[in-house]
């Protein structure tokens, strides 16, 4: 299986273009550094 791996602008960019539909929500895993959750841009989700 090989592992999907993104970093700098070109992450930034995956999360910009990510659209969230609905009651659903995106996360991405950022590995030591915890986790990045998207929702739609009404909600607000701030994690430390």
């Amino acid at each position: 299986m090989m592992a999907l791996y993104k970093s700098g602008e070109e992450l930034a960019y995956e999360i910009r273009q990510t659209k969230i539909y609905g009651e659903s929500i995106a996360f991405w895993n950022l590995g030591q550094a915890g986790i990045l959750i998207k929702g739609k841009e009404e909600d607000l989700i701030a994690l430390y």
